[in-house]
């Protein structure tokens, strides 16, 4: 997985950096039918004119984006809300995907024994 960080504040330090990465990793595994150098992951860190710092994390795989932003004031707690915010996102579309097959397992299933006569 290769991982880009946009800093435009000057105060993280490697330890920081880090830890933000470690919490975010932990979403690749729901995305192992992907190989590690089609996942991109980017981390942008910012600090607005009041104080309020600012983590925008996205994942980027061959078929979606998924995206977090989150607000607040220590980088490692918010990089933890941003890794839940984007396995709910990454979850739902692997459900969903999950789901559509079964679907169409069913109707398959139905156009082939139910009989021809049967109205509906």
């Amino acid at each position: 997985m290769k991982v880009k960080y946009l800093l435009e504040t000057k105060n993280v330090s490697d330890r920081e950096k880090k830890g933000i990465e470690e919490r975010l990793r932990k979403n690749l595994k729901y995305l192992r039918k992907y190989k590690e150098e089609e996942v991109f992951l980017e981390i942008e860190l910012n600090q607005d004119k009041r104080g309020l710092l600012y983590l925008e994390a996205m994942i980027k795989t061959p078929d979606n984006v998924f995206r977090s932003e989150v607000h607040g004031g220590d980088f490692l707690v918010m990089a933890t809300e941003a890794s839940e915010e984007l396995e709910r996102q990454i979850k739902k579309v692997l459900e969903k995907s999950r789901d559509l097959k079964k679907r169409g397992a069913r109707s398959m299933k139905k156009k082939m024994t139910v009989n021809v006569d049967a109205r509906f």
